[in-house]
């Protein structure tokens, strides 16, 4: 079965795959940039401008093992990007 004509939840079960390829694969790295600015979208939705509180990020697919802080790290130092 297409990967399409599953469920959108079912794509979870394939950010292993993805987040073990980043780095070597620009798929990968293209997929791990655009979640990332999917990350930052949702938090500017919910800080307003300013805010100097921490945002802390935690869940399964966050440990230091992966490259997301530094995808996410990408993604806030963009121009026009930052939340504040």
């Amino acid at each position: 079965m297409a990967v399409h004509a599953k469920p959108p939840v079912a794509l979870s079960a394939l950010a292993p795959l993805v987040t073990a390829h980043a780095g070597t694969d620009p798929e990968a790295d293209r997929i791990l940039a655009e979640a990332a600015d999917h990350l930052l979208a949702h938090a500017r939705a919910v800080r307003a401008a300013g805010d100097p509180t921490p945002i802390v990020l935690a869940g399964s697919l966050l440990p230091p093992t992966h490259r997301w802080p530094g995808w996410s790290g990408r993604a806030w130092r963009r121009p026009g990007r930052t939340p504040s």
